[in-house]
């Protein structure tokens, strides 16, 4: 009888094994990845991609969530997309706000509906940003105290940039036109908001009595030094860390190889305020656009059809994304690790049985 009980005993042991063998083996292997990226404003989107995820089961659903610095606050992502082991989903703040300012983690819970406003205890995957890179993908991404309006420093790098490339076509579009007064004015703006209040040759420059400078005062060329000085933190912050020593030098390399662009282009446009006609003016401004094109969108150097984050390809989009990449949260099984003393917390989340 004994005997008769212990074999059952095994037996039954063995048949649950076939259960929770492959569904323990599907969770360790799963991996992923949440990304920020730009939608109706800077940073405002993630995406979730994983692989090797475990199907929660019949009635339930797997439903993302971001978790803010302290644990403290928690928003869903929805419900994500699950085929085949891969899971998927996208999300967007309602109010365009940049999701990095706030949250720097991530967690996947087991739902017995996508429209749950807070997660269950059943917490299958997460992951967190490093924490001692966070700070300065933040100043390059999320804001920087000393820069006009807070304005963080790869964000303003961006937009300072793609602005002197539409004053560098209006000035164009002038010349062209016959208007060398009105591609002056326009040359002027984009030399200022290149070089910013502080620099040699922001001023007056077409002599018309005013100083025009439609950018923000601190420079296109400054914004570049500094988003190479804090992509260059952040990966000494986070040393040893894979997402930074990958993307950190990304940006160094993109920001570099668009701040030689970006001078070049100052450079060729300082002659326009000599020139007496309009067609030469044309002939610089000419220069001026496409050496701005190149320094704001990249150059595909060796014709792949892909513009690398490279010194050889990179542009001021490329050190943008790149900055954004360095945010990357790495997905993996199991429950967020309680915090130590100081580190960032996430509540009480433990892991499904």
């Amino acid at each position: 009888m004994a005997r008769g009980r212990i074999l059952k005993t095994v037996l039954l042991l063995g048949i649950l094994a076939l259960f929770l063998v492959p569904l323990a083996v599907a969770h360790a292997a799963a991996k992923g990845t949440v990304t920020f990226s730009d939608g109706k404003g800077p940073s405002d989107t993630v995406t979730i991609s994983m692989t090797g995820v475990a199907d929660p089961g019949a009635g339930k659903v797997l439903v993302g969530w971001l978790i803010s610095d302290d644990g403290a606050k928690k928003i869903s992502t929805g419900a994500l997309t699950l085929a085949d082991g891969v899971a998927s989903g996208t999300y967007s703040d309602p109010a365009a706000a940049n999701l990095l300012t706030t949250y720097s983690a991530f967690a996947v819970s087991v739902e017995a509906s996508a429209t749950v406003t807070t997660p269950s205890t059943q917490v299958v995957y997460s992951g967190s940003i490093n924490k001692a890179g966070l700070a300065h993908s933040r100043h390059l991404l999320v804001a920087w105290d000393t820069n006009p309006d807070k304005k963080a420093i790869a964000v303003g790098y961006r937009q300072q940039g793609s602005l002197a490339l539409t004053h560098a076509n209006l000035a164009l579009t002038q010349a062209k036109a016959g208007n060398l007064a009105g591609a002056k004015v326009h040359a002027e703006h984009v030399v200022n908001i290149v070089e910013g209040a502080k620099g040699t040759n922001f001023g007056d420059l077409d002599k018309d009595g005013a100083t025009g400078n439609p950018g923000d005062g601190m420079g296109v060329l400054p914004y570049a030094d500094d988003t190479v000085k804090h992509a260059n933190l952040a990966q000494t912050a986070a040393a040893g860390n894979d997402t930074f020593d990958t993307y950190a030098p990304m940006v160094v390399a993109s920001a570099n190889a668009a701040k030689s662009k970006v001078t070049l282009a100052r450079d060729t446009a300082l002659p326009v305020f000599g020139a007496t006609e309009t067609t030469i003016a044309s002939l610089y401004l000419t220069n001026v656009v496409a050496v701005l094109t190149k320094a704001v969108n990249g150059m595909d150097a060796n014709g792949d059809g892909v513009i690398e984050a490279t010194a050889a390809e990179g542009g001021i989009n490329q050190a943008y994304w790149s900055a954004q990449k360095t945010a990357t949260i790495s997905v993996a099984p199991g429950a967020p690790k309680p915090p130590a003393t100081g580190d960032i917390g996430y509540g009480s989340i433990a892991l499904i049985a």
